[in-house]
């Protein structure tokens, strides 16, 4: 019985280091089988082998094959402008826009920086790549979002993941803060959304937080701070107004927001601090729980 040959380890390393299948295995069909076949016994664990060099080599085939398994991101949630996916643990922000070309603000760094630790969180752009969606090829941006995020939800979908389509009056409260908390980071860095806020906007319901998916969005401002700040209290308003309920306490908040007077405002936090009073006044305190959504 003749005995089983073996391989050198440098064949393991050849497969480890490999980064094209076509290469690798070559055109000839016929020598490509045979030189798998050699790969695979120097490969195999039960011939003193490795996991990791046979996992790659059979992934390897079956591209070669046409048989690779396609990697398809898990969408996270969906606005009308950006749609967020998950692809091995980043996430890629899309605008659901053909051919959209946006460019990365430099000035958004600066306000990640002085949110950082707040009730608002921010994704921080990595690269730009293509992806191919069903209408055409898309600008996307790989992210890393922050842990404090997990599950999100795009401030314009919000409605659907509510019990009976409509905001708790606490879970509005807590959102609305945070909405005005970002207003004025925005004031403070002298930025504005160049398209509508809340289309950058996503909600963490197990944190509360407000995640601007977009913060490539922010430019400089050219016209008074607070009057920018006035534009996301505006914007978050107008996208939250059909999901509050007909209860006193959600009026009064969505009241608060409609009626901010930014010409009588000339420091942000005034409008803080007065929304934490009308906050105390309706439940006099509070206590952290999860957003109910189903």
């Amino acid at each position: 019985m003749s005995s089983i040959p073996t391989y050198p380890s440098s064949e393991i390393a050849e497969v480890l280091a490999a980064k094209d299948a076509r290469k690798f295995f070559g055109e000839d069909k016929m020598r490509a089988i045979n030189r798998y076949r050699i790969y695979a016994h120097a490969c195999h664990p039960d011939a003193g082998g490795s996991d990791e060099a046979m996992s790659k080599l059979n992934a390897m085939w079956a591209e070669y094959n046409g048989k690779a398994k396609s990697s398809k991101p898990a969408e996270v949630t969906r606005g009308n402008v950006y749609a967020v996916f998950s692809e091995k643990g980043h996430w890629l922000v899309v605008r659901r826009e053909p051919d959209s070309k946006v460019a990365i603000a430099a000035n958004a760094f600066g306000f990640m920086k002085l949110i950082d630790g707040s009730p608002v969180c921010s994704v921080c752009s990595q690269s730009v790549r293509r992806i191919k969606q069903p209408d055409g090829v898309h600008a996307a941006y790989v992210c890393a979002p922050p842990d404090t995020v997990g599950d999100a939800i795009m401030l314009p979908s919000l409605g659907k993941h509510l019990p009976d389509g409509k905001l708790d009056p606490a879970d509005l409260a807590w959102i609305a803060k945070r909405a005005i908390f970002l207003a004025a980071a925005i004031g403070k860095c002298g930025l504005r959304f160049s398209e509508e806020p809340s289309e950058c906007l996503a909600v963490a319901p197990k944190s509360h937080m407000l995640c601007v998916v977009a913060p490539w969005s922010l430019v400089e401002s050219q016209g008074h701070s607070i009057a920018e700040q006035r534009a996301v209290t505006s914007s978050f308003a107008t996208c939250i107004a059909g999901l509050i309920g007909t209860d006193a306490k959600s009026r009064r908040i969505l009241r608060f927001l409609d009626g901010i007077d930014v010409d009588n405002y000339t420091e942000s936090g005034a409008i803080l601090y007065e929304f934490d009073g009308l906050l105390i006044d309706l439940f006099g305190g509070f206590k952290f729980h999860e957003m109910k959504t189903v």
